[in-house]
């Protein structure tokens, strides 16, 4: 029966690393895409009036 038992235990201490481990990346990919369209949101600010009007406006 105790090994069973430790058996068990052992399942679940790795699913709970496993969902840490998921957490963890989940929140690093959300991250690097947040920074991604802020940086992309902020470049097109910046270029927009000089070559973007005049491209719009004809």
């Amino acid at each position: 029966m105790t090994d069973s038992d430790d058996i068990q235990q052992r399942v679940r201490k790795i699913r709970r690393k496993n969902w840490i481990v998921l957490f963890v990346l989940l929140g690093f990919a959300v991250s690097v895409t947040a920074y991604s369209a802020l940086h992309i949101r902020s470049e097109m600010r910046m270029s927009a009036p000089a070559s973007g009007a005049a491209a719009i406006g004809k």
